[in-house]
């Protein structure tokens, strides 16, 4: 038997439930289709730019570009690269180097000017089709644009289409109805069986199992999808091993560094206490001492703290043996190793909350990672500064906030300041002794205890980091 392609099944029983309409909302209709078919049409532009955009960062121009040769007819709707200078780099349904410049395009000229999708509906000069265009914009790192990637759908004339259902009219009600509800239940039978498919194989990918495979079945588009999503999940899969290897080698390779730097660097540390306590030389050489010394310190800290990630990186995610303690306990330990530093500022460090709370914890990297919170703090608040610890239960979490009133954190610098290495003022962190990796480790720690981190800040006013732990007590 003939398979029928999907677009039969939904247009026979969309025409009866047109014709069944009275002549009273056939403007009405018109304005509603009309409107909905165009949000519709957006909306899978949308969404398709913007996982082509994902694959596009993922794999690289050239790879990209071999993979919509290879993902042609899957794709459906028309693809085109356009480059900053307005260029056609490719397209899928014409050879672009025969194409003209699309700089001059509107869609093109939207994007570039508002830096987000741009959409414009016309008459294709290459196509000689009324289109739907979205371009959507690609920016490098350096915040410069790469790219545009445009997509284009067909535009059917929706006038012609409400016409032709409203000439339909000769049909019974009562006929029609019963159809409807015939065909509806064979069509919810016919369709949801396959995508219901795709909806489980799509959450076992989410999951972790690349390996699936889902078998094609229904209508000859339905076959398609399948084939489409078997692909998209060996890619997934590909890409994934790929990436996790470049992690494993990138871990490895951190943490055999570390621990080959570890042991001279605090041999040279020892040597230099040694050499300075017994030194009774020119003064000269007695300052360059003290400054091998104390890059001698600051690169132990800072392989210590390499090392510290790669046990996290590790354990891979693993959540250390927690045991339940007052967490009132734990913050005053953490905030007890940098009391000194804070009295040397004249900075009060003041502990709010409830003294019996609990929380299941592992106590020595909990401590860690709200004691690098808490100096961090202290070295960035002004003399006779205060730097304020609270915390609370409610809704199933705990969250605990640490705030100052220091120098605060450019807006555009928060999405990073979890970077390992990654400093705000790069000569103030070293000067304050930061080895940049501190609130990298703090994240890791917070992530295996199941929770998240979270940064509000203003230049000039003070920062809060809020911290938010299951509540498992």
């Amino acid at each position: 038997m003939r398979k029928q392609k999907l677009f039969v099944w939904i247009l026979v029983p969309w025409l009866l439930l047109m014709v069944a309409g009275n002549f009273i909302f056939r403007d009405i209709s018109r304005r509603n289709f009309e409107a909905f078919s165009r949000k519709t049409a957006e909306r899978e532009l949308r969404e398709q730019a913007q996982f082509l955009e994902w694959r596009y960062e993922v794999l690289g121009e050239v790879e990209f570009i071999e993979m919509l040769g290879m993902f042609r007819e899957a794709l459906g709707n028309r693809v085109t690269l356009i480059d900053a200078a307005g260029q056609v780099k490719y397209d899928s349904h014409e050879d672009y180097r025969l194409m003209e410049n699309h700089g001059g395009r509107p869609e093109v000229v939207e994007a570039v000017r508002e830096s987000r999708p741009g959409i414009n509906v016309r008459l294709s000069s290459t196509v000689n089709v009324e289109m739907i265009y979205l371009a959507r914009p690609v920016y490098g790192e350096d915040g410069s644009l790469r790219l545009l990637i445009r997509v284009a759908a067909p535009f059917r004339n929706i006038e012609e289409q409400i016409a032709r259902y409203l000439r339909q009219t000769t049909w019974s009600f009562a006929f029609i109805l019963i159809l409807l509800i015939l065909l509806a239940y064979y069509m919810s039978r016919f369709i949801s069986k396959p995508l219901e498919d795709i909806r489980v194989g799509a959450e076992k990918i989410a999951g972790g199992s690349y390996d699936l495979r889902l078998q094609p079945r229904g209508a000859v588009e339905m076959e398609k999808v399948a084939e489409s999503f078997n692909h998209m999940s060996s890619h997934i899969r590909n890409d994934i091993e790929r990436l996790e290897k470049l992690e494993r080698i990138r871990r490895d390779f951190v943490a055999n560094v570390s621990h080959e730097l570890k042991t001279p660097i605090t041999t040279i540390q020892g040597y230099s206490e040694t050499l300075l306590d017994s030194w009774t030389g020119d003064e000269g050489q007695r300052a360059f001492l003290k400054t091998v010394l104390k890059n001698a310190k600051r690169m132990n800290a800072i392989i210590n703290d390499l090392i510290e990630l790669a046990k996290l990186e590790r354990d891979g995610g693993e959540m250390p043996k927690r045991e339940t303690v007052m967490l009132r306990f734990i913050l005053e330990q953490a905030a007890e190793n940098f009391r000194e530093a804070a009295a040397a500022k004249s900075i009060s460090v003041e502990i709010r909350g409830d003294e019996g709370m609990e929380a299941l914890i592992n106590p020595p990297l909990m401590e860690q990672a709200l004691g690098n919170i808490i100096d961090n703090a202290v070295k960035y608040s002004g003399e006779g500064g205060r730097v304020l610890v609270d915390y609370s239960r409610a809704d199933g979490e705990i969250s605990i906030r640490i705030s100052d009133r220091g120098v605060g954190i450019p807006e555009e610098a928060i999405p990073r300041i979890f970077e390992r290495f990654y400093r705000v003022d790069k000569g103030r962190s070293r000067k304050e002794g930061g080895t940049g990796l501190g609130l990298a480790i703090c994240k890791h720690i917070i992530q295996v205890h199941g929770g998240d981190i979270e940064v509000k800040s203003r230049p000039g006013e003070g920062t809060t980091f809020t911290v938010r732990l299951p509540d498992q007590n």
